[in-house]
């Protein structure tokens, strides 16, 4: 019987061995013994700060702002709560292509052109408003003018009787020439290497003043998603034209008469 116990001991000893060579390596390791590989936290790319980019990663170009001159918005409508309101109704009346109301408040030697003018029977002609009313550009391009805001005329107009618009016009810098310069009309607005917004972006406008580089095919489209070629300091990038107006492009002029309000004025060019 002595013998069996010592035979079956060593027998029990030799196979509980060979199970735990086998299982080790699946067996779970106190905190003491982790090894380190590619994939554990302390590689350096899992051990960066949180919002930084991994050292062999390539850093994205950042748009930086156009640091040119600017010309920001103004609107002076609120200063006289009279002009104030008859601006909110006219616009309502644009909207609405109210027609007695717009002929109500143009003068009757309102100028409409650098050449010859023949009061609001011309006015009414050269806009198309004496055929088809409803069909008119005038809507859209006054609409237009009075939304860019304005200013009071100057030299001592106390009472604020003659209101003119849009404030590009009259704040514009004299030492721009209106023929080739334009105000950007937003902030944020970006200028692409190419005419694609899928280009990259070469810089940022915020209510900037740039030069026009002209190209006859590309001037001579007026529709406001089309693209326009600008200068930006050394280099030039495209813009929407909706982005952009030109001092000289269409204004209009207000003042009180008799008691009301009148478009004396609405021309474009100089």
């Amino acid at each position: 019987m002595k013998y069996r116990y010592l035979v079956a001991s060593l027998l029990a000893f030799f196979v509980f061995g060979s199970v735990f060579v086998v299982l080790k390596d699946y067996l779970p390791r106190s905190p003491g013994n982790v090894t380190t590989s590619d994939n554990h936290d302390d590689s350096p790319a899992s051990t960066q700060k949180a919002g930084t980019r991994p050292a062999n990663e390539s850093k994205e170009t950042e748009v930086k702002a156009y640091s040119g001159p600017q010309l920001l918005p103004v609107d002076e409508s609120g200063r006289n709560p009279d002009f104030k309101q008859f601006r909110d109704r006219l616009m309502v009346a644009i909207g609405n292509r109210n027609l007695d109301f717009l002929r109500q408040h143009v003068d009757k030697n309102i100028r409409y052109s650098f050449g010859m003018n023949d009061g609001i029977s011309g006015f009414f002609e050269e806009w198309g408003l004496d055929v088809n009313p409803l069909r008119s550009g005038l809507w859209d391009e006054l609409g237009e003018v009075l939304a860019l805001g304005g200013t009071f005329s100057a030299y001592g107009d106390k009472d604020k009787s003659s209101f003119r618009a849009p404030y590009i016009f009259t704040r514009f810098p004299d030492q721009y020439d209106a023929f080739e310069y334009v105000a950007v009309l937003d902030k944020n607005v970006d200028v692409y290497t190419e005419p694609d917004a899928d280009s990259r972006v070469l810089t940022r406008l915020n209510y900037n003043i740039v030069k026009l580089v002209r190209q006859p095919q590309e001037m001579a489209q007026n529709e406001a998603d089309s693209w326009v070629k600008i200068q930006v300091g050394p280099d030039s990038g495209y813009v929407k034209r909706k982005f952009i107006r030109s001092p000289v492009d269409y204004r209009a002029e207000f003042s009180k008469k008799n008691g009301e309000w009148m478009m004396t004025l609405f021309v474009a060019g100089d």
